[in-house]
């Protein structure tokens, strides 16, 4: 500013050196100087402020603002689950679960906040947990969960008609099931899409029903609860369609089921082009959240159950008045996350809630209704909308950090099996001849690496929610702990060595086949499984890059290890010949340690 003073008050002077013949006066010259910088600079001061309450009011009105729509009469009964879908200036709902399976339909005009029970003379079955979304033809709901179990029917309801059963003559269709992903785009949509989802097992399947058509189609008929890079099983999810033919998905529950990984789970998807695309990382692993597409290239995640029994600590819950806004590009399915915090909102955090895409003129977002609160588990009927943009000044900073029993599951079976118990195998193999050291490593690697394993499995056994050995790496981890703890038992109960010079008994020679090959069995199968077991809990590349090349590390030292064995003679032939005075040394040893 004082630059800026001194060079206009310089061109002045250039101008009005002289006046009426006469020099000006130094003294006044300087008086006018010292004059004009300070105008100039109250003017530049209040340039400043204006500009900045400017750009605050801007950022203020850009902010995701919370609106209660507050009827005008006797709303819905409370409830949490139910189906809804938004045209128009309608909200249509239908079923839910509270004191009981609803099987009522509403409709609430949000210019009037007027609730309206419809009468239809037909309607589905009682149900929460659905599939649902508006279409031109109508208000249209698929699968849930009744009273008497599960669905994988479509129904479609008419303003101020009837329900009526959909593909009824279909060929095929999915299993029943609730808690599962997908939706209707917009009124002309072709499709309703159905992704994953729970019944007596946890699907990864996709689906999708022509609405014109009336018939199913399977699109994916599953994914490997192994398999990187895929969408796995899982249930209660938020979603929301973003497309036509394109839907999100974030968390839900992945164990249980005859499956087993993290619930909540921490991961999100987005199917986009016939395929699956992991999104980036971001929001703290959830449950039973709402998932709303809320405008061009961007999606809405509120709400859920963050904190449920795998999760034993959590850095920072979610907040009432928080929104993660996703955002992406026709280019990016990975997305990013911005975690915002938005006015005028709910002052409980809720779960379980309906959510959906809302838009009324120029304000557009996403409308919810309904839920459970956290911690009390007090059901809602409040219907709210959340609109406006995402500003820097409302950004969240920091990350959600969690731990969680599937990584304490992890980092014991890694310390047990991949670290001491592989260690102590390796001793016992390569370095016999240097007694009694060997045997005194192997010993004190075998009993502390049991005992981490024995920890890691317990962690495993809380962290899956039933059906615990119902699957691969469920199944091997058991066989691989009874292995392991038939070590020492047999190590206890183990022959005595025959006298000096005299070949091992019977009873010797297979206990010792017994317990050397049962050790490098479940060594191996340890190895293998700890594999499996980062792609079943979704761990980053990093994390399993890591391992793997831990791994390969492994492999090259146990070749050089045998390579050298066999060119010692200490192994084939050679170790059989050796094998009952290394016996006897060994009892030897053990005797006198």
């Amino acid at each position: 500013t004082e630059r800026v003073c001194r060079a206009l008050y310089a061109v002045k002077l250039c101008k009005v050196g002289f006046v009426g013949g006469r020099e000006v006066d130094e003294s006044l010259k300087m008086r006018r100087t010292s004059l004009s910088l300070s105008l100039l600079r109250r003017q530049v001061l209040l340039l400043l402020l204006a500009a900045a309450a400017l750009l605050a009011g801007q950022q203020a009105s850009a902010q995701l603002q919370f609106t209660q729509l507050t009827p005008v009469n006797t709303p819905p009964a409370v409830r949490s689950q139910a189906g809804i879908a938004f045209s128009g200036t309608t909200l249509f709902l239908f079923g839910g679960v509270g004191a009981a399976y609803f099987s009522d339909t509403w409709t609430f005009d949000v210019t009037t906040n007027q609730w309206t029970e419809q009468a239809p003379a037909a309607s589905p079955p009682a149900r929460s947990s659905m599939i649902a979304g508006a279409h031109s033809s109508g208000f249209i709901i698929a699968m849930g969960q009744g009273a008497g179990g599960f669905f994988n029917d479509v129904w479609r309801y008419t303003l101020g008609g009837t329900w009526v059963q959909l593909g009824t003559s279909s060929s095929s269709r999915p299993r029943t099931r609730y808690g599962a992903a997908g939706g209707i785009f917009g009124l002309s949509s072709t499709y309703l899409y159905v992704s994953h989802g729970f019944s007596k097992k946890r699907y990864s399947d996709t689906w999708r029903f022509n609405i014109a058509g009336e018939q199913w189609e399977n699109v994916v008929s599953g994914v490997s609860l192994y398999r990187p890079g895929e969408a796995h099983a899982r249930c209660l999810v938020g979603s929301a369609m973003v497309a036509d033919e394109d839907f999100v998905m974030f968390g839900g529950c992945m164990s249980g089921g005859e499956s087993g990984g993290n619930c909540p789970a921490f991961d999100g998807w987005f199917w986009r082009s016939g395929g699956w695309h992991q999104l980036e990382s971001g929001p703290a692993p959830r449950q039973y959240s709402g998932m709303a597409f809320a405008g061009t290239n961007r999606a809405f995640l509120y709400g859920g159950q963050e904190k449920v029994k795998q999760i034993l600590h959590l850095s920072d819950s979610s907040g009432p008045d928080e929104v993660q806004v996703l955002t992406y590009t026709a280019s990016d399915s990975a997305g990013s996350w911005d975690r915002q915090r938005c006015a005028g909102a709910p002052t409980v955090a809720r779960a379980k809630h309906a959510m959906t895409h809302f838009q009324q003129g120029a304000q557009e977002g996403a409308i919810l209704f309904g839920g459970e609160t956290i911690g009390s588990a007090q059901l809602l009927n409040d219907v709210w909308t959340i609109t406006g943009s995402a500003s820097e000044a409302a950004h969240i900073g920091g990350e959600q950090r969690w731990l969680s029993t599937v990584v304490l599951h992890a980092i014991f079976m890694f310390l047990g099996w991949g670290v001491f118990l592989q260690i102590g195998v390796f001793v016992a193999r390569n370095f016999r001849h240097r007694n009694p050291w060997w045997f005194r490593v192997h010993r004190t690697m075998q009993v502390v690496g049991l005992v981490f394993a024995l920890i890691g499995f317990a962690f495993a056994l809380r962290s899956v929610q039933s059906k615990h050995f119902s699957f691969a790496h469920g199944a091997i981890g058991l066989v691989i702990m009874l292995l392991g703890l038939l070590q020492p038992l047999n190590a206890y109960f183990r022959p005595h060595p025959p006298p000096a010079g005299s070949p091992p008994t019977r009873a010797r020679f297979w206990w010792s086949i017994l317990h050397r090959s049962s050790g490098y069995i479940a060594i191996i199968l340890a190895m293998i499984n700890i594999s499996l077991g980062l792609f079943l809990a979704v761990a980053p590349r990093g994390v399993w890059g890591t391992w793997f090349a831990y791994y390969a590390v492994w492999i090259v030292v146990w070749a050089a290890a045998e390579i050298r064995l066999y060119r010692n003679g200490a192994n084939n032939g050679s170790n059989n010949k050796n094998s009952s005075s290394m016996d006897m040394d060994l009892v030897k040893k053990e005797q006198s340690v």
